[in-house]
């Protein structure tokens, strides 16, 4: 299977921003194009360019109608490159739902540096990692679920608790990076190369894309030392 089979999105966050306007962010994979919330600035990143949030502007990407991320109780799985220098607690990476009544799921860091999942449909679930995001540098940070297992990575490595989140993800809402319906934002959070699929990502993809923490960007191909094209991972 290769890394573009079942890729439902997946945001370069390349554009050129200086923060004085709005920029739209491409989907290369899908047609969740995000909108700009705040003038939210680029700055270099992990691969080119990346989105620069800082909290002082409140500053968010977002579609207010995601297509392709009705997972249900089905398996799917998220992948980001993030950078923060202070305490990661409360860095909404991806969240998607609607806010009444509420529904949704989110995937973020929490206190510590842990990886979350929480999804609500009625009730909710919380599942965190063991392992934990360092506060300093940029960091590969990914979640899959199969068959309601949830799997955390960090930078390559396994870093899951061995949880379960069944919770069914909801049908239809809004889609927004950085912002929980507009009541939690990132703090000073850059973030790069985000990628979300409708299937879980084995172990060895998610080190295909940490690429030894160089990164791997759509449509993640591979160059041999002699510059020629391999193919497609």
């Amino acid at each position: 299977m290769a890394l573009i089979d079942n890729l439902v999105s997946y945001w370069k966050l390349d554009e050129s921003s200086d923060g004085s306007s709005p920029v739209t962010r491409a989907d290369s994979a899908g047609s969740n194009t995000l909108s700009d919330g705040n003038t939210t600035p680029s700055a270099a990143a992990k691969i080119s360019n990346g989105a620069n949030f800082r909290a002082a502007s409140s500053e968010y990407l977002y579609k207010t109608a995601f297509s392709g991320l009705n997972f249900g109780t089905g398996d799917f799985s998220i992948s980001s490159w993030v950078y923060f220098t202070a305490n990661p607690d409360g860095k909404v990476v991806m969240h998607w739902g609607v806010e009444s009544p509420f529904r949704s799921a989110s995937f973020s860091i929490g206190g510590g540096g842990t990886l979350n999942l929480y999804i609500n449909d009625g009730a909710s679930t919380s599942v965190s990692s063991t392992g934990t995001v360092g506060t300093s540098g940029w960091h590969h940070v990914v979640v899959t679920r199969t068959s309601g297992t949830v799997a955390f990575y960090i930078d390559g490595a396994d870093a899951s608790g061995g949880g379960s989140n069944t919770r069914s993800v909801p049908a239809s809402g809004g889609l927004f990076f950085a912002m929980q319906f507009g009541l939690y934002v990132a703090i000073d959070l850059l973030q790069d190369e985000v990628g979300v699929w409708s299937r879980a990502l084995s172990g060895a993809e998610v080190t295909t894309l940490y690429n030894s923490g160089a990164g791997l960007t759509y449509p993640f191909t591979v160059a041999s030392a002699n510059g020629n094209f391999l193919g497609l991972m």
